[in-house]
């Protein structure tokens, strides 16, 4: 629930989504139902990883390994792999507030996402998801929109762009941008230390290198803890190194709490706690997580822990308002997030989408594993839905203002409970605003640029966060698997490409800074076991945006490559040209004309056409002014560089 995905494929499915224009016959079973597993099925699993209730949050984009570990899955009969289903056009991606655009104007394959999409109809089809809502965001225009299945399948609820769904730790980037604002403001700054606004972090212990894996650990255990050497900031508490950390967590408050560490054990009785009421407030939280030692000293290691919870103790105590208030001012009225809230009213109670365990058969599972001595039947199911938050809307932990519930700006507080419930299209305008360098769609400036540009960069390689080692900086790994993964007060942050992302419980986005294209996908449902068939690049919304971006760079290229082929170097746009400048890509248009006027100097001087001819000026008038800045930033290293070398060989002024 409360921990961030590693960077490696999904075994749950992200999503059933809605089906433009499909016939019943389309569909094995209905959305939402408990689907026949199908009898010719594999007994192979897929190589998607198994998952922990650890890792069911943010769904990372896509990497070489995850696209080369799944082409190779084999198709389940009845997907749209195998069945003769028609190839109707993408629908109008319309929301309110925001533009719509089709897929090609914003540089994506229209053909990945169609193929995506009727994989969510087959996702749907087997019944491990009830219902789902996810679009393309691409600057403040939505490029595609896909709103699907059941919000509640007892009750046939159907899936809107107000349904409410349960954030998780989605809560976290808005608690940041919270925190983000109060530092422009200059009531508070990154480097004070926390024990400033909240005194009892004042004095605490830390448990000593080599006893982490000590259970019963405490504050007076004085054999196993030790003073903490480095004052806790507020960086330390947005970027998971304050030496912090969470207890364990469940599905339902009907499961058994286990810890199945000793870091979890220590927050056994602050959980304990939290969910029986005892303690109510934010205050009283913090009080009591002060007296439990840190794991760590902080700045030395990343531990996903309850930091931003701590974080919105400090809003409350700088801004002299509640948590919860000061989100709706500053955050959510600003960005015209209407429907965001961390507990919905017994009015809106039915637009609270049922939160879903889907639990496998024993048969499947046993025919998964490669047991042939379970003959497979036709009346044999994959999984069933497990409703897990109350049997009706009303009785959800999200419906009503409870007191004994703590508000929680980090996601999980206690078990089973806490964090924010928004929607897709508050969610959509919350995405732009990041995507955008912090400009609302309506025009207003929520967080300067250079605070944006700040937080898209991995925090855990800055001195003032992890501190030096020997005159040298050192970095931390934001995912214990992977040295590729960083993080930020907004969420993980792959280093090879600054993408961004976030999620929780089956609800995620991601940004994609150098394609300037985001992903939202929003559901309540989570599956543990492997899925026969799952093939990530059609059925993930933001591995399937990553491979239509590559194939729509591959069709592009080859236009131009067959146009310079077949002929017309300078002779005006070819029609691989104009097709370019029909579909949107202005840029491969440019490309395509100064290529062809190299070519036509080289080949004996042709004429040039007007609009090659700009081009080509402008790109001699970009080089001469990039080469005059160099040298004026250097012009020690730009006279060596030109004079160095020899007398002879130096340019003609």
């Amino acid at each position: 629930i409360r921990q961030p995905q590693a960077p490696w494929p999904r075994a749950h499915i992200c999503s059933p989504r809605a089906h433009w224009g499909a016939s019943p016959g389309d569909l094995v079973a209905s959305p939402g139902s408990c689907a026949k597993m199908p009898a010719s099925a594999p007994a192979t699993p897929s190589k998607a990883r198994r998952l922990s209730k650890a890792d069911s949050n943010p769904p990372s984009p896509p990497t070489a390994q995850r696209r080369r570990s799944s082409t190779g899955s084999t198709p389940v009969p009845g997907s749209p792999m195998l069945k003769a289903v028609g190839s109707p056009k993408l629908p109008p991606s319309t929301m309110q507030g925001l533009e719509s655009c089709a897929p090609g104007e914003v540089g994506v394959d229209p053909k990945s996402l169609e193929d995506h999409r009727l994989r969510n109809r087959w996702q749907s089809s087997l019944g491990i998801l009830p219902g789902l809502a996810e679009c393309v965001i691409a600057g403040n225009r939505v490029a595609y929109l896909d709103l699907m299945g059941s919000a509640d399948v007892e009750r046939g609820t159907p899936v809107r762009e107000s349904t409410l769904f349960r954030c998780f730790s989605m809560t976290k980037p808005i608690t940041a941008v919270a925190v983000m604002r109060l530092v422009e403001d200059k009531k508070m700054s990154l480097d004070d230390p926390v024990a400033k606004y909240i005194p009892s972090f004042q004095g605490v212990k830390v448990v000593k290198s080599g006893s982490e894996e000590e259970w019963g650990v405490t504050a007076k255990s004085h054999d196993h803890v030790e003073p903490c050497k480095t004052q806790m900031t507020m960086r330390h508490l947005l970027t998971h190194t304050s030496g912090l950390a969470y207890g364990p967590d469940r599905c339902s408050p009907k499961e058994p709490l286990k810890a199945s560490s000793a870091a979890e054990g220590s927050y056994l009785g602050l959980v304990q706690d939290v969910d029986s009421g005892r303690i109510q407030t934010l205050r009283e939280f913090c009080d009591a997580l002060a007296e439990l030692p840190l794991r760590f000293q902080p700045g030395t290691q990343w531990m996903y822990s309850h930091g931003v919870d701590v974080a919105g103790r400090v809003i409350e105590v700088v801004s002299g308002r509640h948590l919860d208030a000061f989100l709706r001012e500053e955050i959510f009225q600003p960005l015209g997030m209407s429907r965001t809230t961390f507990f919905v009213g017994r009015d809106r109670a039915r637009d609270l989408a049922a939160m879903y365990l889907a639990e496998e058969s024993t048969a499947s599972r046993a025919r998964r594993k490669g047991d042939d001595s379970k003959e497979a039947k036709e009346d044999e199911v994959l999984c069933r839905l497990k409703r897990v938050d109350g049997e009706l809307p009303e009785d959800s932990r999200w419906c009503g203002r409870r007191t004994k519930h703590v508000i929680a700006g980090g996601g999980i507080m206690g078990s089973c409970a806490g964090g924010l419930v928004s929607c897709l299209h508050d969610m959509a305008l919350f995405v732009c605003m990041l995507a955008n360098g912090g400009k609302v769609p309506s025009g207003r400036q929520l967080l300067q640029p250079s605070t944006m540009r700040a937080l898209m960069r991995d925090w855990l390689a800055l001195s003032s966060v992890v501190g030096h080692s020997f005159g040298r900086r050192k970095a931390l790994k934001g995912w214990p698997h992977g040295a590729n993964i960083g993080w930020n007060p907004i969420g993980h942050i792959r280093k090879k490409d600054k993408c961004l992302y976030m999620g929780g419980w089956s609800t995620s986005w991601a940004i994609y800074p150098k394609t300037h294209l985001a992903t939202i996908s929003m559901s309540q449902s989570l599956v543990y076991f492997d899925v026969p068939g799952w093939v990530a690049r059609k059925d993930e919304l933001d591995s399937a945006l990553e491979f239509g971006v590559a194939q729509h760079r591959r069709r592009v290229s080859a236009l131009f490559r067959h146009r310079n082929k077949v002929g017309g170097a300078a002779g005006g746009r070819s029609s691989a040209q104009k097709a370019a400048a029909r579909k949107g890509s202005a840029l491969a248009v440019s490309r395509a004309l100064r290529t062809g006027a190299r070519k036509a100097v080289k080949g004996g001087g042709a004429r040039l056409s007007s609009a090659a001819a700009a081009a080509v000026a402008a790109e001699r008038k970009h080089k001469a002014s990039a080469s005059c800045s160099a040298r004026a930033a250097s012009p020690a290293k730009s006279v060596r560089r030109s004079f160095g070398a020899s007398p002879a060989k130096r340019p003609r002024t």
